[in-house]
């Protein structure tokens, strides 16, 4: 139920078997359930999204490694963690 006390929409979502890793690893790491991660990522984007869309040009950079083993986002920052990481633009 949502906070208006309406109830919401179901989906489902297929996530790839590294991106429901990372889900359940930010969920372990934040007390969150994934209904809950994914809510706040949503909302996240759409706020951002709608802050700033006018403002600022979206920018994508690729980061690879030998091994990701932990990703977190906040609004303003993504943390990664890994072996050998490098940028690519």
């Amino acid at each position: 139920m949502r906070v208006d006390g309406t109830m919401g929409k179901m989906v489902s979502v297929m996530l790839s078997d590294h991106e429901a890793s990372v889900l359940e690893s930010f969920c372990a790491t934040h007390g969150l359930s994934k209904s809950d991660a994914l809510r706040l990522a949503l909302r996240t984007l759409l706020e951002e999204r709608r802050g700033r869309i006018e403002e600022v040009g979206f920018e994508r950079v690729i980061i690879k490694g030998d091994v990701i083993k932990e990703v977190s986002i906040s609004p303003t920052k993504v943390y990664i963690v890994g072996k050998k990481l490098k940028i690519e633009s």
